[in-house]
């Protein structure tokens, strides 16, 4: 039973691991085309002048927390490699493991249960409670990041509400401005879409312990 379930946690991990990297891929995109409205809309502002410096300054804001993102989104894809490679590796473990106490079972010999057979499945029992702290940490570390990647969506949203604000004080310049608002609005709630997927996940996984 416990092999099965182990079996079965290890199969789960890699494929969300996969999942949530797969959707973060997306989410870089998403934020990369961010950034592109954020500078598009510093053009804007700084072509009009003293008049939009309240949207040139929110537009760096945006641009900034853009740039957060993306170099937050291949940390997370960094971890999610980790988590699938550390689950591969605890899966190859666990099938000597399994080789290890068939062979024990097949010998009632005294020697062979205190011998070296009985030394590399303790050292392998070891390594294996070794990989599932390292998953863990990165765990963790995911749940922190995908934590921190959402707070600057969240901000950058604060920062769209200013921006309509500011923009709707340049008459001359709102056609423009509508369509890079709505970019900006459709980027940031493509990103938070992704995250609520991988946050999701994670928690599946959780289940699955």
């Amino acid at each position: 039973m416990r092999h099965s379930h182990l079996q079965h946690q290890h199969s789960a991990e890699t494929v969300i691991a996969a999942n949530i990297a797969g959707r973060l891929n997306q989410a870089q995109k998403d934020a990369n085309r961010l950034s592109l409205a954020a500078k598009n809309l510093s053009v804007i502002a700084h072509r009009i002048g003293g008049q939009a410096a309240g949207l040139r300054t929110l537009s760096e804001f945006y641009d900034e927390f853009a740039l957060r993102s993306i170099r937050l989104s291949e940390q997370i894809n960094r971890l999610s490699a980790e988590i699938s490679r550390s689950s591969v590796k605890a899966w190859r473990q666990h099938q000597l493991e399994l080789c290890l106490e068939y062979a024990l079972s097949q010998t009632d010999d005294v020697k062979a249960h205190t011998g070296l057979v009985s030394q590399c499945l303790q050292r392998s029992l070891l390594q294996s409670a070794t990989l599932r702290q390292h998953s863990q940490t990165f765990r963790r570390q995911l749940h922190q990041s995908l934590a921190d990647l959402a707070g600057f969506m969240q901000t950058i949203k604060v920062i769209a509400v200013n921006s309509r604000i500011e923009a709707a004080q340049l008459s001359a310049y709102q056609a423009q401005l509508k369509d890079l608002s709505a970019s900006i609005d459709n980027n940031t709630n493509a990103i938070m879409s992704h995250l609520d997927f991988c946050q999701r996940e994670l928690r599946e996984l959780h289940d699955h312990d």
